[in-house]
């Protein structure tokens, strides 16, 4: 690993970057390491037990900086040991979770390209609910 610039981030080396690529493409055929009381899989998406709060959500909050405290206020649900079991369990298993989180982003990105058109019914009902939610100007 390489110390960025800032010095709180390390950027992988180059061969570690290749070695992710391999594991992102993997990562849905191998579990992530050891799953433990703080973190669970359901349908190839990884959890905080009992919430419905991702892991990634807590990785990238923390990634940005965030304290766990303020983590945890910003997630309704959470207590202070999810989040710092979390925080712990992702940089015990740092290369693992960096590639499932590449992995999850690039899912992400197909289904945007993707992007089904919006369902004919849900845009009327949503035009419907606009029109009777703006006040008549002419009263």
């Amino acid at each position: 690993m390489v110390l960025h610039a800032d010095s709180s981030r390390t950027v992988p080396s180059r061969s570690t970057r290749r070695s992710l690529k391999f594991e992102i493409f993997q990562y849905n055929r191998i579990e992530l390491a050891t799953m433990n009381e703080h973190v669970e899989n359901r349908n190839g998406v990884y959890y905080i037990p009992g919430t419905r709060i991702s892991l990634d959500s807590i990785v990238y909050a923390f990634r940005r900086g965030s304290s766990p405290e303020s983590i945890r206020e910003d997630f309704d649900g959470l207590s202070l040991p999810h989040v710092y079991g979390a925080i712990a369990y992702y940089l015990d298993n740092q290369v693992h979770v960096d590639a499932y989180l590449a992995a999850r982003k690039e899912q992400w990105k197909e289904l945007e390209r993707q992007g089904a058109p919006p369902n004919a019914e849900l845009m009327a009902r949503v035009e419907n609910a606009r029109g009777q939610a703006i006040p008549n100007s002419s009263q």
